[in-house]
């Protein structure tokens, strides 16, 4: 009889994917805690990296890349530009997904909510109109 698989034995199997998206859920949190998210946001956006994230080996060398060398790159070009992202910008390049992307108004609104700009002081004419 085989001795029972241990968690040690399963994280050495997967340490390669396992790293990829740790990086790529670390670099998605810390990503979206910089710009204010909701604590919703920030959880569900880690975790949607860290999943397609463990996968990135095959879809790298599907393209004919190695998984192993590129694969920490990928992961945080994923975690920083975020699942959401990319399935927008690849939705209106395929639109068999048949996903809508999101309107710009809304991706303006939400960088304006992100970071309010400074209201701009207005200097009165100091020349009295001579000049």
């Amino acid at each position: 009889m085989s001795e029972p698989v241990t968690l040690w034995q399963i994280f050495y199997m997967y340490r390669h994917e396992l790293g990829f998206s740790f990086i790529a859920a670390l670099v998605a949190v810390f990503r979206h805690w910089q710009m204010r998210h909701p604590f919703r946001d920030i959880v569900t956006s880690g975790i949607l990296c860290a999943s397609f994230a463990f996968g990135i080996t095959t879809a790298l060398e599907f393209f004919g890349l190695d998984g192993n060398k590129w694969g920490y790159l990928a992961s945080v070009f994923l975690g920083y530009v975020g699942v959401e992202s990319m399935l927008d910008a690849l939705s209106e390049k395929l639109p068999f997904l048949g996903r809508t992307a999101r309107g710009k108004e809304e991706a303006a609104a939400e960088a304006a909510a992100v970071a309010p700009l400074a209201p701009v002081p207005t200097k009165e004419d100091q020349t009295n109109g001579k000049i």
